[in-house]
């Protein structure tokens, strides 16, 4: 997993600038875009009181920080003019009312992703917020590419993932912090709708740098023999371990474990690669020398590349165990 970093203030502010324009305008239409039969069974008060409280915290819906998105969830939920919000927003989708399924489509259209993803908003959309994140590789699983591409009518990114689940929380729909951009697998079949606060996963702001270890052990779980002996794919196990017990819930979550047995191929010829070096008669300092040959890439780009921080700990690891 990789650790997010933060925007800097321009790009906090254009966020704002263009989105808080558009959450505004809609806000100002939100209860007659109700339907009729939602506005009779609402009281009218109730209606504006929400209108006036998401006005007014438009600001930190839009470019809080993780942290500052979860005391306004806290807030919102606690909220007693909003208890009968909360009470629909608690539900599961399917088991909403029809006038309860408005309300939410309500709060969707005011915190428009579909607007945002697209090209509506001119000179900051979902597209420049993937380019801005200048990420190649899933910050969730590190193994699959995030590809971008913008050519007119082919015009190609990767999905934006809601972390806090726009089915359970609507006004967070095009909130900077909010959108995270990742692999299909990760975003849609696996992470979909669930909610981090249950899950207690951590925000991918907010994970340690170096939150995931990788180690190399044989198929049976037990260590390789540290006389230097080449192993076919089918032979070994790619173990993934959180660093701590915050960390190790994303990995189970994300099933990093049984995701990464899909690489073995390439760790084994990681492990030939270290192996090349000793026949070519290499001590330790020949083989930290030569590092950037056996990771495939330069130590400062791990993260860039697919697989590469699993890469960068076993060839560590296996150059260690195979020097002197």
């Amino acid at each position: 997993m990789i650790k997010l970093e933060y925007f800097d203030q321009a790009v906090v502010d254009k966020h704002f600038d263009r989105l808080s324009e558009h959450a505004d305008d809609r806000l100002d239409d939100l209860i007659k875009h109700l339907d009729a039969k939602t506005r009779k069974r609402v009281p009218r008060s109730d209606l504006d009181y929400m209108v006036v409280y998401f006005r007014s915290n438009l600001k930190q819906i839009l470019v809080a920080q993780p942290a500052a998105l979860r005391k306004f969830i806290t807030k919102t939920s606690k909220t007693k003019k909003l208890a009968w919000l909360e009470a629909i927003l608690a539900k599961a989708a399917k088991d909403r009312d029809a006038w309860e399924q408005d309300i939410v489509a309500g709060l969707l259209w005011v915190f428009d992703y579909a607007a945002f993803s697209g090209w509506v908003h001119p000179g900051w959309n979902a597209y420049e917020l993937v380019e801005e994140h200048k990420l190649r590789i899933c910050p969730y699983c590190h193994t699959s590419h995030l590809n971008f591409h913008v050519h007119g009518s082919k015009d190609m990114r990767p999905p934006l993932d809601h972390f806090y689940p726009r089915s359970r929380y609507p006004y967070l729909g095009t909130s900077l912090y909010n959108l995270i951009p990742s692999c299909y697998q990760c975003n849609s079949s696996i992470k979909g709708a669930e909610n981090p606060l249950v899950k207690a996963l951590t925000h991918p702001f907010e994970i340690g740098k170096k939150s995931v270890k990788f180690r190399l052990r044989l198929a049976d779980g037990t260590r390789l023999s540290p006389n230097a002996e080449k192993v076919a794919a089918k032979q070994i196990k790619i173990e993934v371990l959180g660093s701590d017990a915050a960390a190790q819930t994303s990995v189970d979550f994300f099933i990093l474990p049984q995701r990464y047995q899909w690489y073995t191929r390439e760790i084994a010829e990681v492990h030939s690669r270290v192996l090349s070096q000793l026949d070519a008669g290499g001590t330790l300092a020949h083989l930290v020398g030569v590092k950037r040959f056996v990771y495939g890439f330069r130590e400062s780009e791990v993260r860039n590349f697919a697989l590469g921080i699993c890469i960068k700990d076993i060839a560590d690891s296996l150059i260690s165990s195979y020097s002197p």
